[in-house]
């Protein structure tokens, strides 16, 4: 019998073709209708029929049966990584049989063209499943934690970078260690319950994040972390604030339900201050330096030197350098900038909502990202589009740039340096769609003008700009909402998408 001619009937031919057809897809095909919405679909359907056009009859069938096998196998595996390890493994050889049981009968693919595109399958999930993989346009997925937790009570836990012996690290909550619980994908009501929660930090070791063990307190590592209102953190874990019953009569009363809300947060930042020994917030800055804010005072102490002045602020934001010099700014209401003047703290400079709309809610960045030795605010928020201000002279606040009136959407993660200067890391939504959904990207400020220089179509938050590697230059690690897991991202100079076409 004659076979037909033109498809890639050895395994290797199977193989390649599977890698290719993945790669593109992942990195070309799902980046441009992301990205570009409409205008992406409409070049996918031109060159799927270029394609068509190109590729000769008699092996069109057979190719096109090839490769829509290897992208269904790949989709359907993708979607359970969320599982357990049990479930992933029994589930995927029920996907692996059926969609290679229906390539076999009803596209007429030998066993080794199938067993080629499986291979190519399971190798590319195995080095990055689900989307990780669009992360090769610009960076490696070079570690990542294990899922931190799996219970469906909290979508999202405090994360910050952590100070240690061997070096800078990072810090979060999670269930305990080594501890099974339920799984992520289990679909339960969610009630106010206590959970035994640890802090859980990693270092920076070998070119990955490595888990060590740790004795912190929550109470004391995330003293600054405002979104436990039902909760109380305590050092075996979380307390729910109140009955769950409680709860439910208290929003049902609908005019008594934002005066609940508001009792439990100021709850929980009294105890948030009493747990801190009195301060709102606490900033080392250096060995035997460091900033502590109590209601009404913000105090600098050096050795066995202080100095203090009124605030009003609830939050450190830190240092920054303006025509001031290098001062110390503050944050509650309106942001004000300190500066040591002998025994006390002055007042340099303040901003207020009525000169910065939305100042109060802000999230702020503070970096020179303009390279001229004076740091910029980098302020996102969900009621204004975000913006850049730099301090001038005189009290005078410049607006370098802002995200179009209809996006809020875009937010800072954080600023990374490398020689080419300061870079910006943002969320950023679509170039064509309003979707709110935002994906990792990288720019530099050129004028009033925020010039893209990366875009990977993946989503992270908590992002930050650590050295994991050791090599000197930074690596982005990011937690993946709804995840509860980071992920270590290496730049790579390859020009990967151009390579792919």
């Amino acid at each position: 019998m004659r076979r037909e001619r033109g498809v890639p009937g050895s395994f290797l031919g199977a193989f390649l073709l599977g890698l290719a057809a993945i790669l593109v897809y992942s990195l070309l095909v799902l980046p441009g209708t992301l990205d570009y919405s409409h205008l992406g679909f409409l070049a996918l359907i031109g060159g799927a029929g270029g394609l068509a056009v190109l590729v000769p009859r008699d092996r069109l069938r057979s190719l096109g049966s090839l490769v829509v096998a290897t992208l269904i196998l790949r989709i359907g595996l993708d979607s359970l990584v969320p599982l357990g390890p049990v479930d992933r493994i029994l589930r995927g050889a029920v996907v692996l049989a059926v969609v290679l049981l229906v390539a076999h009968r009803f596209a007429r693919l030998r066993p080794e063209q199938l067993l080629g595109a499986t291979l190519a399958v399971l190798l590319l999930f195995a080095l990055a499943p689900g989307d990780e993989i669009r992360a090769w346009t610009h960076f490696t997925v070079s570690g990542s934690t294990p899922r931190l937790y799996r219970a469906p009570t909290f979508d999202y836990f405090p994360a910050d970078s952590a100070e240690t012996p061997e070096g800078t690290g990072l810090r979060t909550l999670g269930e305990p260690a080594g501890e099974e619980t339920e799984d992520m994908t289990a679909r339960r009501v969610r009630v106010l319950t206590d959970e035994e929660l640890d802090v859980r930090l990693f270092l920076p070791q070998e070119g990955r994040l490595t888990e060590v063990s740790n004795d912190m307190d929550p109470t004391e590592q995330f003293h600054h972390y405002p979104a436990f209102p039902y909760y109380h953190l305590r050092s075996g874990g979380v307390e729910a604030a109140l009955e769950t019953p409680d709860l439910v009569e208290g929003v049902l009363r609908f005019g008594e339900a934002p005066a609940l809300a508001l009792g439990l947060t100021l709850d929980a930042i009294a105890e948030r201050v009493e747990q801190n020994d009195g301060l709102l917030d606490r900033l080392v800055l250096e060995v035997g330096e460091r900033i502590e804010l109590s209601p009404g005072s913000v105090t600098l102490l050096a050795g066995v030197e202080s100095a203090s002045a009124p605030t009003r602020g609830t939050r450190i934001l830190g240092p920054m350098a303006g025509p001031w010099g290098e001062g110390i700014a503050v944050l509650g209401r309106e942001l004000e900038v300190f500066v040591p003047e002998g025994s006390s703290l002055r007042v340099v400079d303040r901003l207020d909502s009525d000169r910065v709309e939305d100042l109060h809610l802000a999230e702020v960045l503070i970096a020179d990202v303009t390279g001229d030795g004076y740091d910029e605010l980098l302020l996102s928020s969900i009621h204004v589009p975000s913006r850049i201000l730099r301090p001038g002279e005189n009290g005078e606040w410049e607006l370098l740039w802002r995200a179009g009136e209809d996006d809020l959407s875009f937010r800072f993660e954080t600023v990374s340096s490398d020689e080419g200067g300061n870079e910006i890391v943002a969320l950023s939504r679509s170039r064509v769609r309003s979707h709110p959904l935002r994906y990792l990207s990288g720019y530099r400020l050129e004028g009033d003008t925020l010039r893209s220089t990366w875009r990977t179509l993946i989503t992270l938050v908590d992002v930050r700009a650590l050295d994991v590697s050791g090599d000197g230059r930074a690596e982005l690690v990011g937690l993946r909402f709804g995840e509860h897991r980071f992920l270590v991202l290496a730049r790579h100079d390859l020009p990967t998408p151009a390579i792919l076409w």
